[in-house]
């Protein structure tokens, strides 16, 4: 048995990174997974999760998304899981930046934010993805909105800043004041 639950709308991104059109996203939440089985599955998500972990550290990205593919086919789509669904969004998308697959990251990330809206690294994989697409304001304004959430985050500061100074020169350069 299945309960479909109402997620937030996200945007849908044309080829450049712009908002294309608002489409509703919706996961099924599962309803029968329980007890041990529910245990059981979790388990191996974070297994995964660790395997990933472990090949990213060593610059293996490629590797490292796959295991985290892994993880979130062993992670079950209910309430208690969502934080660790964010998670192996968020890690999925900074591989798929690594390997320079910018839009797969922005999805990626997107789902991340929807997953813990709440979370500061969500917004941080959004903005190195909009990044990637060479999206500097948006880059800018992500880091702002993970910043918000972690405001004593010191080199999340840090990386605003740059990226605001960044985005500010390239406005002023195209005759922007």
């Amino acid at each position: 048995t299945h309960t479909h639950t109402t997620e937030p709308k996200i945007t849908e991104v044309t080829e450049n990174g712009s908002p294309k059109k608002t489409v509703e996203e919706s996961d099924s939440e599962e309803t029968s997974v329980t007890g041990s089985a529910l245990t059981d599955r979790i388990a191996l998500a974070e297994k995964a999760k660790e395997d990933g972990n472990a090949k990213y550290k060593a610059g293996e990205f490629q590797a490292a998304l796959e295991a985290y593919e892994l993880a979130l086919t062993h992670a079950p789509k209910v309430k208690s899981a969502r934080a660790l669904r964010a998670v192996l969004q968020s890690n999925r998308s900074t591989c798929l930046v690594h390997l320079n697959q910018a839009h797969e990251a922005l999805d990626a990330a997107m789902r991340s934010v929807r997953l813990n809206p709440d979370w500061f690294k969500g917004y941080l994989r959004l903005a190195h993805a909009y990044k990637a697409l060479g999206d500097l304001d948006e880059c800018a304004q992500q880091l702002f909105e993970a910043l918000s959430r972690d405001p004593e985050n010191h080199v999340l500061r840090k990386e605003f800043k740059a990226a605001f100074d960044e985005a500010k020169a390239a406005f002023q350069k195209k005759g922007g004041k």
